[in-house]
């Protein structure tokens, strides 16, 4: 039976040789997009959740409109997260980000840094980072 089914679809794909391929193009488009959309959402979807407690994180972000134009930035005033620490019952803890970038001066060696991060101290209880050396605690 499946041969027959095979036989009918290969004489109709050459008898409407045009609508074929809009069906077969229409299809491979179809699901390019569908495949595309899901890698995008499982991507989304599995951001940061290699961290112990991921489910407890959240992150403060700005928005701002001018205008028609409203965007989200990752930031927020430097002095937002105390404050809210003090203020929200359900705020254990909380780490700040800074980046900065600078000339770095170790024995006779200067190197030109652009990422250079500064953190509060309870970053690494946040985030759970595996070491290679060195001590999180300190």
């Amino acid at each position: 039976m499946l041969k027959n089914y095979l036989k009918i679809l290969l004489r109709n794909m050459n008898k409407h040789k045009g609508y074929s391929f809009i069906n077969f193009a229409g299809l491979a488009v179809g699901m390019t997009c569908c495949i595309l959309i899901l890698l995008w959402v499982q991507d989304e979807l599995s951001f940061d959740r290699y961290h112990k407690n991921a489910d407890r994180i959240y992150r403060i972000t700005y928005a701002e409109e001018i205008g028609d134009a409203f965007d989200h930035y990752g930031l927020s005033p430097f002095p937002a997260a105390p404050a809210f620490a003090a203020e929200v019952p359900g705020i254990s803890t909380y780490t700040r980000l800074w980046q900065r970038t600078g000339l770095i001066k170790h024995g006779e060696d200067t190197f030109d840094e652009r990422n250079i991060f500064y953190v509060d101290k309870d970053f690494f209880q946040i985030f759970s980072y595996e070491f290679v050396a060195g001590d999180p605690a300190v």
